[in-house]
């Protein structure tokens, strides 16, 4: 899980790289896949095209809640 993720200063190569671990022969034991958490609902107009056609990507957003809310 990538909390703050429209705070990053390189979103494309985090969120390109991370999914591709495995088939890239990062890593061997095990399957990733990423979560991003962040307040700015318009980083997915920054990102790149190969990191948006990415397979399972979907988009969930939840309206702010106060403190005695949660």
């Amino acid at each position: 899980m990538c909390d703050e993720i429209d705070h990053l200063e390189d979103a494309n190569t985090l969120l390109y790289e991370l999914p591709r671990a495995r088939a890239n022969g990062h890593i061997t034991g095990a399957t990733v896949g990423v979560l991003g958490v962040g307040t700015d609902d318009t980083i997915r107009q920054t990102l790149s095209p190969t990191v948006t056609d990415t397979p399972m990507e979907t988009e969930s957003s939840v309206s702010p809640s106060d403190p005695a809310a949660l």
